[in-house]
């Protein structure tokens, strides 16, 4: 992706949060308070025009960015070099990192966020459970969507039982039909299984951690 193409992203991203602290502040008058012509901006946010370096530097001022961000070099926006390296480097978000940050003083949450993470089995599986699950989600989203003319959550059921008079409409009911096979496994089995492994390993995790903890207590004690 060209570097007009990433500040175009990111412009458009850094405006609507903008617009949304205080309505009235429209792209004309944040503009204006970068310091760049409104037709100029406007180019920038199109990806239509190279943006210098002069102006990253007052974009960048303006919204509380790092330039690297608005390069496309960092996906944090913070200016802390630091909480920048640790989002890049983990893949977490710069308010992930944040939280993190913030309880590390309460030692039993940061413990056991620690283990969750820290133990390969522990993470692979609840990812594996919850990964099947929002995969699921994907699969219908996308069914409906390749389908749009297709009624796949309620179709129509009115087919008859001579395959050999069927009519265009008919034709097109039985394919609702078999869409909607391939969307029910989905709703009704596929993902009801993912979440009660997920919840259930979950569980057991607490349960065990639980009970180590407490003979840990016991044996300090």
């Amino acid at each position: 992706m060209e570097l007009k193409e990433i500040l175009s992203e990111r412009l458009e991203t850094l405006i609507e949060k903008k617009k949304d602290e205080n309505h009235q502040n429209s792209i004309p008058k944040q503009a204006d308070g970068i310091g760049i012509p409104y037709p100029t901006f406007v180019k920038y946010i199109n990806g239509k025009a190279e943006c210098p370096a002069s102006n990253i530097i007052k974009i960048a001022r303006y919204y509380g960015v790092s330039t690297d961000y608005l390069l496309g070099l960092s996906k944090a926006k913070t200016k802390d070099i630091e909480v920048a390296s640790i989002c890049d480097y983990t893949g977490l978000s710069e308010q992930s990192i944040t939280n993190l940050n913030r309880y590390k003083k309460y030692l039993d949450t940061i413990d056991f966020i620690d283990t969750i993470i820290g133990n390969t089995n522990i993470f692979t599986n609840l990812s594996h459970y919850a990964i099947g699950y929002f995969e699921s989600l994907r699969r219908c989203k996308e069914l409906k969507e390749k389908y749009p003319n297709h009624l796949i959550e309620n179709p129509h059921l009115h087919l008859p039982s001579n395959p050999e008079t069927f009519t265009i409409d008919e034709k097109h009911e039985e394919e609702e039909r078999e869409l909607h096979a391939i969307y029910a496994n989905e709703i009704d089995n596929v993902q009801p299984l993912q979440l009660y492994k997920l919840q259930n390993f979950f569980m057991d995790f607490i349960k065990e951690y639980g009970e180590a903890l407490l003979k840990d207590g016991a044996e300090n004690g």
